[in-house]
């Protein structure tokens, strides 16, 4: 099934793109299923006018659209939709006659496959200059390819034949580590598009009095530049410091009529004869089926392995039981009374243990009637030759009368061990910290900063509004959830992986460390632990940031350009930014460097296989000195 998955987000809508260079237009309003994502651009204006404003409105939309015999059927009232080849004399008519005007439509839209292609074949050279032989997004591209095409099925092909072909059962269990330890790096897509679909959703929602008193102190050098560029023989008019309107106006008869509308504009648009006015527009990015597949077929995945290594689990604990049964039935015979006799014992009088008692308390922790009380049937065959050795050469705590029984080592001896066990318990307490407090960093702080620039984002900021802004991994599942629907399982896989599965490790492994429980509880803690691990991104978001950042730019670029937006190529020569209508740039933050903090603390104390999780595994099972990854055991 998880196959099936993956192969239909990866070739689902290859016959539909559009929007892109060498692609036709997209149709406005037909809704393509398939593909990976597609970029919409929703706008709508209403208003009620009253007074002197409604007059001249009425008056206007008389000679604009009445006598020219342009009538609009306005079912919908304000929200009246704009024709799909509705020109501006259109638009005008429909917003003049229902009081509003709505309007939507696809710029772009992407399959899996030619999203690839588009960052490998991406150029790092803007239009106009020299070619330098540069392509940024090759490394994202490879990356994204690898990952994502081929090693999703590549990891339940090698994990069928691991778990089906006769092998050494250490062989088995360390390859099927492996393939759970990289198995979730196809997940580097579904965070990408998840910062994606937040990064990418840029909203503008404002009153027309607002809007206007934001833009006036720049309106008459904008106004002067549109009319020269615009009417002037497409001339670029930039003035030093026009941002800050300090830019000298030349007398011209665009300067007389921008005055003019600076002046009719002030006096006409006020509270009196504008009760109720709203401008909107969204720039944002949409899922499409290949994406919300493509994450369930990572899940998919995921669970298999998790499902995988529990049988096998099981498989071993079986072979290890008849084995034992075997080799040591009549061992058993002999001290199977006096091993029951410590059960029962400690059972009665154990309250809880935990991995700091051996120091706190001065006891060998495996050779404790803990270590003994809440083993398996199979280690409970094991441990009767197993007790009888750590009876002859270690100490046991006798948890009725705290009795210490000294059998060979002397009492200097154990003092230093209980020295060095505290030591050690201590470190990887220590490490676990760390670790907490970098994964809360990592998602508390702000990780991304969002950077827009080109003509478009030149010309909100003289109306007052600005898209850059600090963004962390808190707050980004929201900002994906935003669209609804299955943009909320987008969201909700995201904050998963990022942000609650990690911080369950961590608190995890400190109750393993440090909170009195028995054996079998402990037990329990330590194999849930671990399979939390398999649900933690944070490694995987260490290269997905950047990921993020290389493909984000030359993305955002290609959506509002001269050829999809025409008013793009007069703003474009206003602010001269050549051919950049608009760019989203992604640039990591404080937040990404905690992430790296936190990947780096895994690796020795989070990571299933880490010296912190072999320490405890050693501990919790005595009889398995050599938990994955192990080349011992591989060799065994």
């Amino acid at each position: 099934m998880a196959h099936g998955f993956f192969l239909y987000a990866q070739v689902s809508g290859l016959s539909m793109e559009c929007g892109m260079e060498h692609y036709p237009q997209c149709a406005r309003d037909i809704k393509t299923p398939g593909g990976l994502f597609e970029a919409l651009v929703s706008a709508h204006v209403s208003f009620d006018a009253s007074g002197a404003l409604e007059t001249g409105l009425e008056a206007l939309t008389t000679s604009m659209c009445y006598d020219a015999g342009h009538y609009v059927d306005c079912k919908a009232g304000r929200y009246t939709p704009l024709p799909a080849h509705g020109t501006s004399v259109d638009a005008l008519c429909t917003a003049l006659e229902c009081g509003g005007l709505d309007f939507n439509s696809t710029l772009l839209h992407l399959s899996y496959l030619y999203s690839i292609e588009h960052l490998w074949s991406q150029p790092g050279w803007r239009p106009g200059e020299k070619p330098n032989g540069q392509y940024p997004g090759r490394p994202a591209s490879g990356m994204l390819f690898t990952w994502s095409f081929v090693w999703p099925h590549v990891k339940l092909g090698l994990m069928h034949a691991y778990f089906y072909l006769r092998m050494r059962p250490g062989v088995r269990r360390n390859g099927i580590w492996w393939f759970d330890f990289f198995g979730k790096w196809s997940l580097s897509d579904v965070l990408v598009l998840a910062a994606v679909l937040a990064l990418f959703n840029l909203e503008v929602k404002e009153s027309f009095i607002d809007l206007w008193t934001n833009l006036r102190p720049h309106f008459i050098p904008l106004c002067d530049a549109f009319c020269l560029t615009h009417f002037g023989k497409n001339l670029s008019i930039v003035y030093p410091g026009f941002a800050n309107s300090s830019a000298p106006i030349p007398p011209s008869n665009c300067s007389t009529a921008c005055h003019a509308i600076d002046v009719a504009v002030s006096t006409t648009l006020i509270p009196e004869n504008l009760p109720q006015s709203e401008l909107y527009f969204q720039l944002r990015i949409e899922g499409c089926a290949a994406m919300y597949t493509f994450c369930i077929a990572v899940l998919l995945s995921l669970f298999t392995g998790m499902w995988v290594e529990h049988k096998d689990e099981e498989l071993r604990d079986e072979t290890h039981t008849r084995k034992l049964s075997i080799d040591f039935g009549q061992q058993l015979a002999i001290s199977g009374n006096a091993l029951e006799s410590m059960h029962l014992e400690s059972e009665r009088h154990a309250t809880g243990s935990h991995l700091g008692r051996r120091c706190m308390a001065g006891v060998e922790i495996d050779a404790s009637p803990q270590a003994i009380t809440h083993i398996s049937h199979s280690e409970q065959l094991r441990s009767s030759t197993l007790a009888a050795g750590l009876l002859a050469n270690s100490t046991v705590h006798d948890p009725t009368n705290e009795h210490v029984v000294m059998a060979s080592s002397s009492t200097q001896m154990v003092r230093r061990r209980r020295v060095a066990d505290c030591l050690l318990l201590g470190m990887h307490v220590s490490l676990v910290l760390l670790q907490l407090v970098a994964v809360i960093g990592s998602f508390t702080l702000p990780a991304f900063e969002r950077v827009v620039s080109g003509a478009m984002s030149d010309l909100l900021l003289e109306a007052g509004i600005d898209f850059t802004a600090h963004i962390s991994l808190w707050s980004l599942p929201y900002m994906t959830a935003r669209g609804g629907g299955l943009d909320y399982f987008i969201a909700a896989t995201f904050t998963l992986f990022i942000i609650v599965m990690p911080l369950v490790r961590s608190l995890s492994l400190l109750a393993l460390l440090l909170v009195p429980m028995r054996v079998e509880t402990a037990r329990w803690l330590h194999v849930n632990s671990r399979r939390v691990v398999g649900m933690t991104a944070l490694d995987v978001m260490l290269i997905a940031t950047p990921l993020i950042g290389i493909a984000f730019g030359p993305m955002s670029e290609v959506l509002l350009n001269d050829q999809s937006v025409h008013f793009c190529k007069l703003i474009e020569d206003i602010y001269s930014t050549g051919h950049r209508c608009l760019r989203i740039d992604v640039i990591p933050e404080v937040g990404y460097w905690f992430n790296v903090a936190a990947v780096a603390l895994y690796l020795l104390s989070g990571f299933d296989g880490s010296p912190t999780s072999k320490f405890i595994h050693r501990r919790l099972y005595p009889h398995d000195q050599h938990p994955p990854p192990s080349l011992q055991e591989c060799r065994e």
